[in-house]
């Protein structure tokens, strides 16, 4: 797919297994020295080295898979066996078949690490645990294909190994190759998923074109498990508190056309791709095995949800963009509140100011139940927009032909039926979509009538796929598979799905808590610690009790058998011996199931981290209150036995006194010191009792008496939790750790009480001695750091980035500069320019390590800082360009705005790229973003006609969001950018109208001149409402306009030919006094503004021509000649101001334009006729009659004037009226030129829309009268007729109205 070339893993290797160390080399012919990798087994060291090839009897393997540790020594697992299942794009991908687990005899034989390495070995076992790992040596089947091509096109070198490049969130065996990754034996390191991969070759379809060829393909589905919160269906649900979902799985549907080469020449092959997940409802909740067919569910407090969404919508953006999670559980009963707490937490989420998130709640057994699966349509009609905005990848023989912009988030309750059938349908959708854009199915058809042959073999594949998931996850295949196998769903299909859940129900319950175990041993979320050992608990079966009850209700049935045949008992003997028993055995069975106290199959941790929420390893990652699986009582005895020394375990303490208060609830939060109920307050409980002593400063004592009257104590601490309040979770603390949190206790509850989290780690700085200046250099953890960052004064900011610079990565980089910007935008405070520097440095120093948030943040920051710095901002763009496609829509508008405000540079290919990636997500951007990124396009200077129209299309009927400062910005804009939209223009200023009041002065400036750029473009029509609206609000408030808002106002009204006196007197009266604030360009458009309006102010001109004069050398050439023109239509002399002008345009002839020489010829003859003893240089002179007379060659007479004429001929004295005449200099072409009898020369000047405009009153603009008055001294008399306020009307009237009309105004003899 790209010139990318990857350096593969190892395929083919020897192990050569020694008493303590295992080598593993490659098999190379003939070579002197080999890649070699060591590992010793008793201490973990790995090392990649070359060396001589070994001589020992070695053992070939296929694939590394990594490293273990043991709790005594470690172990090395190895692939001894794989098949090929899949081939893309000619890299064949490999099911592991066979696996080994190399270790030392030592280790092998150690007590504590028997039923540790048999987890081992069930966790890497491709027919146990470890069923359906996948690898391949050069396809990345960690990454989807989009990814793939995405890495290809970064290039770097890093990104060769695929150790490297592999996606970490699907790398199953990442946690036990990591000692080989950070030892750089990167080619030992094979990537491996957990899933499915399967496919179906030779595919045929035909070309919808004229020759209807066939095409041959093949279709591959890739699933991939996320590696964190892996395991069992009982055992891992919902989320926890990072945001990792239970069963959360990729699934990548490939098609790949494999006839893609022309002749001999081979090509690259055509692969399209398309992403669908699926994932655990994504907030905290749990579902704990005991024995119950539907075990307890537990859901988090309701103030968890929407952080914890927000947490895994985290994840999801940075790999997927968009995400459209659609919810197929019950929106009833138990599953009903469930639902309610997802749709609860994605509408915090999306007013919280999330995006990416659309939420789709389906019933799915409400509208499909009794085998009504067609009314899936139902789903479809609401999530279609979605489906095809997200669209797909494609990667052809000419590049990337589209991207896969967004994703189909899929939940039930499991993950596994619902989800399937559903999959199955949008698998099936995109590959129809797929196959009309390969021009391989005809427009309006579907691959189910086209194909039917490729269907069938579609159904079997996603079936397949759907029980592969199903049995990682639950144990058995998938429900409801027959319906995606045949499309129907039948009575056998109901009788499989029955035996289904009864082997689900015995599996999650006795069966998985040791799979579980396993899969957190081999994905390394338990990692043993050398020298400890599992723990063992004594544990209950509920067989026992299951047997008798059994036996009882045998017992029962049976006495009602012979009592029926012997018939000698009385009725009661025999009610008694057929109900007893079987009552007796109802009850047992019933006490049993519904006990709740049985935790089958745990053999890696005691029962009370189950009460925790862990996860079977010890590791209490999804705490939360309320998930237990033992009672209070069981919890007292194990905890009681446990504690038989005098030694307490410090895990056991914690989990029992968060046990304890999940069971009663009567504990106080952290505003209340940590004081507890006084049922549970004893200072030396009873033997085999527990007892806790609140100690004041959110500490407690907990108290064990153990056999021997001893007690045994542990002190623990409330943990810190200041976003929300969560009791129950301790941490254990030592003598000083206890002084410690003592001290910090105020300040904690006073940082809660005022939502300040800065105002507590400015405290924990104090007490730790970590503040600058007593204890410098102290370390700081990274996460700890960042919250300092945030929270700092300016002083503290620069004291951290002095002190703790040296330790900053780039997230901390970014942040320094963000928190800088903010101080300065909303508090106004000041900082030396050395410490922004440092920072500027220091994210220079992390630009390459950036994430697309870091680089959007930094360049944001850098422009509220108006920090300029070209090199750093083109080194931004530079790292930002390849990463484009993984920024988020307010990322996007945030850069380019930034670009903007420090007038930047803006590469061209790099606008290119983020406006290709804006352009389908436009949606997605707020007002602000849409308004901000349209501003910045305009401000660089950056024209794309499509992108704009896009952006239009998308703001217009979102305009009531903006505010006056968007509008402004949009209308400036459009303005600067000459980009014209009538319609949306006209939904602006109706927007606009009502909420001028709101305008800043200078965005009403702003709005006046795109209306004029908008007027030129409707031929002169203008909003006269919005207008006239626009002057009385500006009125009033003229004396906070800018100098360049007064000049933008001036040329805007002179451009549409509006003429308000009142309102120019006013405008000029408040910028005489500012005219030094002026720019040239300012100073120009006024000059030439008033000329245009006609509009006469000696004074005020006497004042603009005494500012300009001095600063003539920085006028453009445009400038000069409007300048000139503006003085000669006002009759405006100042021969020291001419000369000064003529003598600077005379030095810059090669730079005008044709306009700009015409100005200046007008400007010349005026000069003559006025006598000056100014005059043009001759050489310039030249030029601009050249540019004059080429510009009037060959005048034609329009159909008004024609009219006109016809009318004048028949007036008085007029008959000989000619057209077009030219003036005696021939300078001039006169309309209608009339020699009359008394021998006096009379011109008749038709102004109407194809001449010189003139203003609604029907009053002249400068140009015609500076034409009239450079006529009259020719020595013609002139009339003007204006066409649209005059001539029109009377002629509409009839031939003696025009005639009446044209005498009114003095056409003909006058007497």
């Amino acid at each position: 797919m790209s010139q990318f070339e990857p350096v593969p893993p190892f395929s083919d290797m020897h192990v050569f297994i020694g008493d303590s160390v295992v080598v593993v080399q490659p098999v190379v012919k003939n070579a002197s020295h080999v890649d070699t990798l060591s590992v010793d087994l008793r201490t973990g060291s790995v090392q990649a080295l070359v060396s001589p090839p070994q001589r020992s009897t070695p053992t070939p393997i296929v694939a590394v898979l990594g490293v273990s540790k043991l709790f005594k020594g470690y172990a090395v697992v190895v692939v001894t066996a794989a098949k090929v299942v899949a081939s893309v794009l000619g890299a064949d991908i490999y099911q592991i078949t066979k696996t080994s687990i190399i270790t030392s005899e030592e280790a092998r034989m150690a007590k504590d690490n028997k039923a540790l390495l048999r987890l081992l070995a069930d966790g890497v076992d491709p027919d146990g645990s470890g069923r359906a790992m996948y690898f391949s040596h050069y396809y990345d089947v960690t990454l989807s294909a989009q990814k793939t091509a995405n890495v290809a096109m970064d290039g770097s070198p890093a990104m060769q190994s695929s150790a490297v490049r592999a996606d970490k969130d699907f790398f199953w065996n990442f946690r036990m190759s990591r000692p080989l990754i950070d030892a750089g034996a990167h080619r030992f390191v094979m990537p491996c998923i957990m899933g499915f991969v399967r496919q179906v070759p030779g595919l045929s379809f035909r070309t919808t074109g004229g020759n209807r060829a066939t095409r041959t393909a093949t279709l591959t589905l890739i699933a991939r498990r996320w590696v964190l919160r892996a395991g069992t269906r009982h055992w891992r649900r919902g989320c926890d508190a990072d945001g990792n979902a239970a069963n959360f799985v990729e699934t990548e549907q490939l098609l790949q056309l494999e006839d893609d080469s022309v002749g001999d020449t081979p090509t690259v092959p055509t692969l399209a791709s398309f992403v669908v997940l699926r994932g655990s409802i994504p907030v905290m909740w749990t579902e704990l095995p005991n024995i119950k067919y539907k075990p307890t569910r537990v859901i988090g407090p309701p103030e968890t949800h929407a952080p914890t969404l927000a947490k895994h919508m985290g994840q999801m953006l940075g790999s997927y963009k968009d995400v459209t999670a659609i919810n197929l559980v019950n929106q009833h009963g138990g599953e009903g509140k469930l639902a309610d707490a997802f749709k609860v937490a994605a509408e915090e989420y999306t007013k919280g100011g999330g995006d990416g998130l659309h939420y789709v709640a389906f019933d799915f057994h409400k509208e499909c139940g009794a085998k009504r699966y067609d009314r899936i349509s139902i789903l479809w009609d609401q999530i279609s927009a979605d489906f095809a905005r997200h669209a797909f990848f494609m990667h052809g023989p000419k590049g990337m032909a589209c991207k896969q912009r967004g994703v189909m988030r899929v939940n039930c309750i499991d993950c596994l039926d619902r989800t399937n059938v559903l999959q199955g349908v949008l698998g099936r959708k995109a590959l129809d979509v797929q196959l009309q854009k390969l021009g391989l199915l005809a427009e309006g058809m579907v691959m189910a009538n086209a194909y039917p042959e490729v269907e069938a073999q579609f159904k079997i594949l996603w079936a397949d796929h759907g029980d592969a998931v199903s049995t990682q996850y639950a144990g058995t295949g998938a429900m409801k598979s027959m319906y995606t196998r045949t499309g129907k769903r039948t009575m056998g299909g109901i009788v499989d799905d029955g035996y289904k859940a009864v082997a689900r129900f015995y599996l999650n319950n006795f069966q998985d808590g040791k799979k579980q175990d396993a899969v957190d041993l081999a994905t390394g979320a338990y990692v043993p610690e050398p020298g400890a050992s599992l723990p063992r608990v004594p544990r209950r079966s509920p067989l026992l009790p299951i047997m008798f009850s059994l036996i009882f209700i045998v017992l029962g049935v049976r006495g009602g058998l012979v009592g029926s045949l012997g018939g000698e008992e009385s009725a009661f003997a025999l009610a008694a011996a057929i109900i007893v028993p079987i009552l007796v055995g109802m009850a047992i069975l019933h006490l049993t199931v519904s006990n709740g106290s049985f935790v089958a199959s745990i053999s890696v941790e005691d029962a009370i981290v189950f009460v925790t929420g862990g996860d079977g390893c010890g590791h209490a990652n999804d705490v939360f209150s309320g998930c237990f699986a033992v009672d209070a009582e069981e919890a007292r005895r194990r905890a009681a036995g446990a504690a038989a020394g005098v030694s307490m375990p410090v895990r056991l303490a914690t989990n029992i006194v968060r046990f304890m208060h999940d069971n009663t609830g009567n504990w106080d939060g952290p505003a209340g010191g940590g004081v507890v109920s006084a049922s549970f307050i004893n200072a030396k409980p009873a033997v085999g009792g527990i007892g806790v002593e609140p100690r004041g400063g959110g500490v407690l004592r907990v108290l064990f008496t153990v056999a021997s009257g001893a007690v045994a104590d542990t002190v623990v601490r409330w943990r810190w939790k200041l976003r929300q309040t969560q009791v129950a979770v301790f941490d254990v603390l030592s003598d000083r750790e206890e002084a410690r949190h003592r001290a910090l206790w105020p300040a904690f509850l006073a940082a809660k009480a005022a939502g300040k989290r800065a105002q507590f780690h400015r405290a924990r700085l104090v007490v730790d001695g970590e503040r600058p200046g007593r204890g410098a250099g102290a370390r700081i953890s990274p996460s700890f750091l960042t919250s300092l960052i945030k929270g700092t004064s300016p002083d503290e900011l620069l004291s951290l980035v002095e002190q703790h610079g040296q330790a900053f990565n780039y997230i901390h980089s970014a942040a320094a500069l963000n928190q800088a910007a903010q101080l300065i935008a909303r508090m106004g405070c000041v900082f030396p320019r050395g410490g922004i520097e440092r920072m500027v440095q220091l994210a220079r120093d992390q630009l390459q390590s950036m994430a697309t948030r870091e680089l959007a943040n930094t360049a944001y920051a850098l422009a509220q800082l108006d920090h300029r710095d070209n090199d750093f901002m083109a080194t931004l763009q530079k790292e930002a360009k390849p990463k484009m496609c993984d920024f988020k829509p307010h990322e996007l508008a945030n850069t380019v705005w930034a670009l903007a405000t420090l007038d930047s540079h803006a590469d061209s290919a790099f606008m290119t790229a983020l406006l290709n990636e804006a352009t389908p997500r436009l949606r997605d951007f707020k007002p602000q973003e849409l308004a901000n990124t349209l501003w910045a396009l305009a401000t660089l200077d950056h024209t794309d006609g499509a992108f704009t129209a896009a952006l239009l299309k998308e703001a217009m009927p979102r305009l009531r969001d903006f505010t006056p400062q968007n509008l402004a910005n949009v209308a400036w804009a459009l303005a600067t950018l000459g980009h014209t939209d009538g319609a949306f223009m006209a939904a602006l200023l109706e927007e606009a109208t009502p909420r001028l009041r709101d305008f800043a002065p200078q965005n009403l400036a702003n709005i006046a001149s795109c209306s004029t750029l908008w007027a030129l473009a409707t031929l002169g029509h203008t909003d006269g409402v919005f207008m006239a609206a626009l002057l009385k609000e500006a009125t009033p408030r003229l004396r906070d306009f800018t100098p360049q808002a007064l000049a933008n106002v001036a040329w805007a009204l002179a451009t549409l030919d509006l003429s308000d006196g009142a309102f120019m007197a006013a405008l000029l009266k408040e910028a005489m006094p500012r005219l030094h604030d002026f720019t040239p360009q300012a100073l120009s458009n006024t000059a030439w503004a008033l000329a245009t309006l006609g509009h006469t102010d000696g004074a005020f001109m006497a004042a603009l021509l005494k500012e300009s004069m001095p600063r003539l050398p920085d006028f453009t050439p445009q400038n000069l000649a409007n300048a000139a023109w503006a003085l000669a239509a006002l009759d405006h002399a100042d021969d020291a101001f001419m000369a000064a002008l003529l003598q600077q345009a005379a030095i810059m002839v090669p730079s005008f334009d044709d306009e700009g020489l015409t100005q200046l010829f007008l400007c010349d003859l005026w000069l003559k006729d006025q006598h000056s003893d100014v005059a043009v240089p001759a050489q310039l002179a030249a030029t601009c009659k050249k540019a004059w007379m080429e510009e009037r060659s060959n005048p034609q007479p329009s159909s008004v004037q024609l009219e006109v004429l016809a009318v004048v001929r028949q007036l008085p004295g007029c008959a000989g009226a000619t057209s077009e005449q030219a003036t005696d200099d021939r300078l001039f072409s006169i309309d209608i030129a009339v020699q009359l009898p008394d021998g006096r020369r009379l011109t008749v000047e038709v102004d109407g829309p194809s001449h010189f405009l003139s203003s609604p009153s029907g009053r002249l603009e400068g140009a015609a009268l500076l034409r009239n008055r450079l006529l009259e001294a020719r020595c013609w008399r002139v009339v003007s007729v204006p066409v649209m306020t005059g001539w029109v009307p009377h002629a509409k009237q009839g031939q003696q109205a025009a005639r009446d009309y044209l005498l009114s105004l003095g056409v003909g003899p006058v007497s």
